[in-house]
């Protein structure tokens, strides 16, 4: 399965992660913390982030607060701190699934890397 890593810090480079499984231990290693999950309300996709990032004084996540604000899963108002994970929609048994490759590819090219 494939998800889309975007660091917090903008030198860092947004990349892609297989893994086998996109569960707990995998989000909250790459969030740093307890996990909060945002929905793309016109895509089927999710943005997990540090569910605390505000409150410990994460720096702000510029790349997914702008990919969140465009599919509608945070208001305009609001903002991600920290790194976040992007992952695809939940299947039927309510597992996180992965990133189909067009999905990757408009990520990468809303974000700009």
């Amino acid at each position: 399965m494939k998800a889309v890593i975007i660091p917090a810090n903008e030198a860092e480079v947004a990349y892609v992660e297989n893994v086998e499984r996109i569960d707990y231990p995998f989000l909250t290693k790459r969030v740093g913390g307890m996990i909060e999950v945002v929905s793309f309300q016109d895509d089927a996709a999710s943005i997990y982030l540090n569910e605390e990032g505000k409150l410990e004084g994460l720096p702000g996540n510029r790349r997914a607060t702008y990919l969140a604000k465009r599919h509608g899963a945070i208001s305009m108002l609001d903002y991600i701190a920290g790194d976040a994970v992007v992952v695809g929609p939940v299947d039927d048994e309510g597992n996180e699934t992965g990133l189909e490759q067009e999905q990757i590819d408009k990520i990468f090219e809303e974000i700009k890397r």
